[in-house]
């Protein structure tokens, strides 16, 4: 298995490097982390009399030094925080760093979408620097071919023995469910399905468990259903009740869930929880 955690070192937020560490720890993964520096974002022109080490100020960096200057000091930047996180593992973790000049929806649609990654994890919050809104964080994991896990800045990485998971008890979810096998089986957590459906009898929600069940082994699985006008409000504040270590999240085709969903609920979770939320694309 491999993860790919996109670095955050630019932004103001508290960084969320060492949860993707550690998970990827538990998960005996090999890392990449990435850090693309977006040319949207350096169009400035420096000064080399701002810079210390400069012997002849008042000349102006080109745009390519400009690029090599950042890439340098990122490349630092990583060594020096991904070395203090490494040691404090005790683990030989395999961490390979990436700094590329470019777009990270770029990345994630073309090299990041035919090679081996199981997990993109990413800051729940914009940086400015490689996303520039939310929008950007959420059309970026639409874009991705599998797995992405946003984490909420500087959240305390804990194993995940305890998941939340929207449904409309559609057994042909059980196919999105099994594409991430590889990381809830790790854990086995307890699963909390929250549903609404007016109509389900339950024999079928509990055979609708017990397939669930048999995807994630070594999970027990319980459902809430509701009958209300403001499924994603109720969601949430099913979540703040239940505080999971993680929220699961499928991009579901147009159909049964269109009607519950009427705005982006990935969208809602991530603005007003703080939970991480593991959200799986199903453009494959």
């Amino acid at each position: 298995m491999k993860i790919t955690i996109i670095s955050d070192i630019r932004g103001k937020a508290k960084s969320i490097i060492p949860y993707g560490l550690k998970l990827a720890k538990d998960l005996e993964a090999e890392v990449d982390v990435i850090h693309m520096i977006d040319t949207r974002m350096q169009q400035g022109v420096s000064s080399m009399y701002s810079d210390s080490q400069s012997v002849t100020p008042g000349n102006k960096f080109s745009h390519e030094e400009i690029m090599q200057r950042e890439k340098k000091q990122v490349e630092a930047d990583l060594d020096k925080l991904l070395s203090s996180e490494v040691s404090r593992l005790n683990y030989p973790l395999k961490i390979n760093v990436k700094v590329d000049v470019g777009s990270i929806r770029s990345k994630t649609s073309t090299v990041l979408n035919s090679g081996p990654t199981t997990l993109l994890i990413m800051n729940n919050e914009p940086d400015e620097y490689i996303f520039d809104d939310q929008k950007e964080i959420v059309d970026t994991c639409k874009n991705f071919n599998g797995i992405s896990v946003i984490v909420p800045p500087g959240y305390e990485y804990q194993k995940i023995s305890n998941v939340v998971l929207p449904t409309d008890f559609d057994l042909n979810e059980l196919q999105s469910f099994r594409n991430i096998t590889d990381v809830i089986n790790k854990f086995g957590p307890v699963v909390s399905a929250f549903g609404q459906s007016s109509d389900i009898k339950p024999q079928a929600i509990e055979h609708w468990e017990e397939e669930v069940g048999s995807v994630f082994e070594g999970s027990q699985v319980s459902s809430k259903i509701i009958d209300t006008s403001n499924f994603h409000q109720e969601f949430i504040d099913f979540e703040e009740m239940i505080e999971p270590d993680m929220t699961l999240l499928f991009e579901q085709p147009k159909g049964i869930l269109e009607s519950i969903f009427k705005k982006d609920l990935f969208e809602q979770v991530l603005k007003e929880t703080k939970f991480p939320v593991l959200f799986y694309s199903m453009k494959k």
